[in-house]
């Protein structure tokens, strides 16, 4: 119930802001091309621009959607967006049976990752994971079984001196904004 409340409020007052607003903004680059995207797509198909009523409530953000982990011991975060963005006339077009991407924004950068979960931290020792659930589908069992009764787990690590994440086969890479 409260999770629903969250939802609907952060879509009220999201669709009588004008454009989101966020305080970081590589976050609201982010927001916004999303935003643009789905009201574009809204207006294609409506044949016209809409004006007034007839945008309200074609973008929305879960409340969830944007939050903070850890990336390092020393305290060093970086704010999740998690593509989780619903269009009127597109639904979650941005998430499939992978989970939706992500973007990770750290000191005004963004990397990205294409499917998976909602990313979590976790600190050992001196070492923090970033962890990205995986969906079954993605996943292998050590005989080589791809089934659909498992999941598994992508991490990666913060590499400060260079500032970019380190993992197997670089799935969170640099993406390129908007100039």
């Amino acid at each position: 119930m409260i999770s629903y409340f969250k939802s609907l409020m952060i879509a009220i007052i999201f669709t009588a802001l004008p454009t989101l607003s966020f305080a970081d903004p590589v976050v609201d680059e982010i927001v916004q091309w999303h935003e643009e995207w789905c009201v574009a797509d809204h207006e294609n198909k409506l044949g016209r621009s809409g004006v007034g009523d007839e945008l309200s409530a074609v973008f929305t953000v879960q409340a969830d959607a944007i939050y903070e982990i850890e990336l390092a011991p020393d305290g060093t975060t970086g704010t999740v967006v998690y593509n989780e963005f619903h269009c009127k006339d597109f639904g979650y077009g941005w998430c499939g049976t992978n989970g939706c991407g992500f973007h990770i924004v750290v000191d005004g950068v963004a990397f990205e990752r294409f499917g998976g979960g909602r990313p979590f931290s976790v600190t050992v020792e001196d070492s923090t994971f970033v962890i990205i659930p995986l969906h079954r589908g993605s996943c292998s069992s050590s005989d080589g079984f791809h089934g659909t009764s498992f999941s598994c787990y992508d991490i990666a690590t913060w590499d400060a001196e260079d500032n970019t994440f380190i993992g197997q086969n670089n799935r969170i890479k640099v993406k390129q904004m908007n100039p």
